[in-house]
């Protein structure tokens, strides 16, 4: 592979960004109010718009007759604060940025990074004079600035928090009531919450596939709706009277993470026995081992670990399926699990 110096990469860089994005932008120097930002739409975007506004019979309207619809729609108080409350924190910081100002002027960003503000219209991108440049109209920074005298952004931090952590619970336990959820929120957070604010806060950020979904009593892994949450009262059951792991908030949040691996001395062991005695690249290496981690976490059955070798072309011999065998045995009792509150076997003195 040739080598690709700094000047280099950021020029490529430059290009993938500006393909993106110059089919999405407005070819025209950047306007601030609504009725100007939607005169420089066709029809079709129009259209659109509407229906996520649900402008009735949008469909038929022409431009003159939509965009009054959509001014005052756009300009919803609670629409706004409706969206708002459910911007991941990538699209809160580019809100919190272009807020405060006419435009964001910058050619490296990706405007489908901040796909839903610019589904809504309350972000919107130009190209001009060889710049892409970022605009949220000037009424809907005037409606944040009111909500901002009214303590919103904190409040809007601590339902993301709230979020967060109902993220963590259900990957790292699996399935948690509501009224324990509260608890261990108030027990590390200096800002509590109570029970029908957390509900409130959850319902509204299960519709975005967070991971999560509130059930009868319970918020529960999304993993449960495969099956109706038939299992749901087996680990309920399962992890009964066992004692709650529940790490520092720090590491807590942790598990809130996309792709969140716990680096354990037993992974460890595995990751250096496979890469001194069976023959594979590194990648494919990591591969197999995030899969393990996965699978004893979940409790699966021993020959799944086996076939991961021959389903990735990699034949074993017996020395090496007696090898690993104990290792990931060894992993498996050290690995947290739903049925046990995230606790290990280990810590819990179970047998395996």
């Amino acid at each position: 592979m040739p080598d690709i110096n700094g000047n280099e990469l950021n020029e490529k860089l430059h290009e993938i960004v500006y393909k993106a994005n110059i089919r999405k932008a407005i070819k025209n120097d950047p306007v601030y109010k609504i009725r100007e930002i939607l005169e420089l739409k066709n029809i079709t975007a129009l259209r659109g718009l509407g229906k996520l506004h649900k402008v009735p019979g949008c469909s038929k309207m022409e431009k003159a007759e939509i965009i009054p619809h959509l001014a005052i729609r756009m300009t919803n108080r609670e629409m706004i604060v409706d969206l708002l409350q459910i911007l991941d924190k990538n699209d809160w910081d580019m809100f919190k940025a272009a807020v405060k100002k006419k435009q964001v002027t910058d050619d490296m960003l990706f405007s489908d990074a901040y796909w839903m503000m610019n589904q809504l219209g309350v972000l919107t991108l130009f190209y001009h004079a060889g710049h892409f440049h970022y605009v949220i109209p000037s009424e809907i920074q005037e409606i944040y600035r009111g909500l901002e005298k009214e303590g919103f952004p904190a409040r809007k931090e601590h339902g993301d928090l709230i979020n967060v952590y109902a993220i963590a619970a259900v990957n790292l336990y699996g399935v948690i009531k509501q009224d324990d959820f509260t608890e261990l929120f108030n027990g590390q957070n200096s800002r509590k919450t109570d029970i029908y604010e957390m509900r409130g806060v959850l319902q509204r950020f299960a519709y975005m596939d967070v991971g999560y979904c509130l059930w009868n009593e319970y918020i529960v892994n999304d993993y449960f709706e495969g099956n109706k949450f038939r299992d749901v009262l087996n680990i309920v059951s399962a992890a009964a009277k066992k004692p709650r792991y529940i790490p520092k908030k720090e590491q807590f949040l942790k598990f809130a993470e996309k792709d969140f691996i716990e680096e354990t001395p037993q992974l460890n062991k595995l990751r250096t026995y496979i890469n001194a005695h069976i023959d594979v690249d590194a990648s494919t290496a990591e591969d197999i081992l995030d899969e393990y981690y996965y699978l004893a976490r979940s409790e699966a059955d021993l020959q799944h670990f086996i076939n991961l070798f021959e389903q990735n072309g990699l034949p074993l011999e017996i020395e090496q399926i007696k090898a690993l065998i104990g290792l990931v045995n060894d992993l498996y009792y050290n690995s947290r699990r739903w049925s046990n509150n995230g606790h290990t076997p280990a810590e819990l003195g179970l047998e395996t």
